[in-house]
């Protein structure tokens, strides 16, 4: 059964080339397409280097770079009918970021050699530039991801090659600022807005770093409350469009050399509260972008100054192919009670303990770390009951962490035992026996034995630099007198009292 959708007006019909996806995934010449983290649909597109991923709701089109050596197109694919077709040919752009505003109906893209942010129009019958409309040109900044916040009229667009950073400019060009503040080591580099959140996310790399290690972190749009999400994800940065978000989640791929991967994170969560999840790995490709489907009536779900949007949502004329006689809560929340919204889909209230919209993640998921079992409260919150030798809110202290000074720890019938260097003891191995061992200004070392030896200082001698053989030997005469009858001297004096005559040597 064919559904009829209208948008602004203009009745289309969706022949279905690709149902129900969560995210899809470019990977050579294909996109492959994901439903709850498995793979549903692959098509072939006519690029074989298909980048920066773009969902355009609208035209229920995906949007592509098909990268060429600095010598780009930007692209679509139809989900509808198929079509593959190029709105920008090779000219000579070297193109990194894209993005779609639904509202004016504009592609916008960045070029590294220009330096530039440009913009394309999709409407019928508009007359574009074979490379493409200028919006900005930087002096010294060559930007490299775009993202655009329909709802305020903004494109927000990251800089990494000298004082990376974040700005944004209106879509007319007009009133541009710094969102983000210039970084000394690590840079921004792939950026998605979220108007339901009324947050910026942002992939942050190292850029002096041996492997590309990286942050992804969220902030206002305007740079406050700036906070990470991750941490110690690596060699994503060569590629352009590294993140995506969607009603609940942030997307990201990574590289670890061997393999490249997809990885899902809570985009309401904060560093250490839900551990990571990895959706899918490649061996032998590498993935060159993704994007998530982030319907425009999710976006905008409750936000009341966002009118341009609101005029955008689809209307189906066929309730989503439900079978007469089936509600559409059945099976549906996991874990909590369903209801049914004014639009006809279901909606979740879950349990105590779960959250996601179909109530389907546990508080309890990831929470506590190295094998400690997860409980909740009396006010659903998660409680970490942590092995002997972890400690802290989710297990994360080792109860050896800086526990031993100079040597190994090891966990004995639940208590830090120390296993202590050549040269120290102690419980904690905190004492050498060099500490005081020489006198007088001696330096102390081990020899092969691990003993301490004492290299005495001035005029003093014996094993630990206890006697000043001043008072029998005149001053000028020191250095005459031989080291092995000076140490003979001292260890003569202990065991007799009798006067000794030195011989000049």
């Amino acid at each position: 059964m064919y559904g009829v959708q209208f948008v602004l007006g203009v009745a289309v019909l969706f022949v279905g080339v690709v149902h129900s996806w969560d995210i899809a995934v470019s990977v050579q010449h294909q996109l492959i397409f994901y439903t709850n983290g498995v793979e549903s649909r692959t098509v072939n597109l006519n690029s074989r280097n298909a980048i920066s991923l773009v969902y355009d709701e609208v035209h229920n089109m995906m949007l592509y770079v098909d990268k060429q050596n600095h010598n780009d197109s930007i692209c679509g694919y139809d989900l509808s009918s198929g079509e593959d077709k190029c709105f920008i040919k090779r000219n000579g752009r070297n193109i990194h970021g894209l993005a779609f505003d639904p509202v004016t109906d504009k592609i916008f893209f960045t070029d590294t050699n220009d330096k530039s942010v440009n913009f394309i129009s999709k409407k019928r019958g508009s007359d574009n530039n074979t490379y493409g409309e200028l919006l900005i040109r930087m002096d010294d900044q060559a930007p490299v991801d775009v993202a655009v916040d329909s709802c305020k009229g903004y494109i927000y667009w990251t800089h990494t090659n000298t004082d990376g950073k974040i700005e944004k400019v209106q879509f007319d060009g007009s009133d541009r600022k710094v969102v983000s503040l210039p970084r000394d080591y690590y840079k921004p580099f792939s950026l998605a807005i979220d108007p339901q959140t009324k947050k910026m996310f942002y992939f942050d790399a190292c850029g002096i770093c041996e492997s590309s290690s990286g942050y992804l972190n969220k902030a206002d749009f305007n740079g406050t409350h700036e906070s990470v999400l991750l941490s110690g994800f690596y060699g994503t940065q060569s590629r352009s469009r590294v993140l995506t978000i969607s009603k609940d989640y942030v997307y990201w791929m990574n590289s670890t050399g061997s393999y490249d991967s997809i990885w899902q994170f809570p985009k309401n969560d904060s560093i250490y509260s839900t551990a990571p999840k990895e959706i899918t790995k490649f061996y032998n490709e590498r993935i060159l972008g993704i994007v998530a489907k982030y319907k425009i009536e999710e976006q905008i779900k409750g936000i009341s100054d966002c009118d341009s949007l609101s005029s955008l949502i689809p209307i189906i004329t066929e309730p989503h192919g439900e079978p007469c006689g089936v509600s559409v809560c059945m099976n549906y929340c996991l874990q909590g009670n369903c209801s049914v919204k004014d639009d006809g889909l279901p909606e979740c209230s879950c349990n105590a303990g779960f959250t996601g919209g179909r109530c389907e993640i546990s508080s309890c998921h990831g929470f506590c770390l190295n094998d400690g079992t997860c409980s909740l409260n009396e006010d659903s919150e998660p409680v970490c009951q942590c092995r002997g030798d972890y400690s802290g809110h989710r297990c994360e202290i080792s109860g050896c962490l800086n526990y031993c000074m100079e040597g190994n720890c090891s966990f004995i019938d639940g208590v830090p035992k120390c296993s202590c260097n050549a040269g120290y003891s102690g419980e904690r191995c905190q004492v050498s026996v060099c500490d005081g061992f020489c006198l007088n200004d001696g330096e102390c070392s081990l020899n092969e034995e691990d003993e301490p030896v004492c290299q005495c200082a001035g005029n003093h001698v014996g094993p630990r630099c206890e006697d000043d053989i001043t008072d029998t030997t005149p001053t000028n005469d020191l250095a005459k007198i031989n080291p092995t009858l000076i140490n003979l001297l001292s260890t003569l004096r202990k065991q007799s009292s009798k006067m000794y005559v030195l011989v000049e040597v």
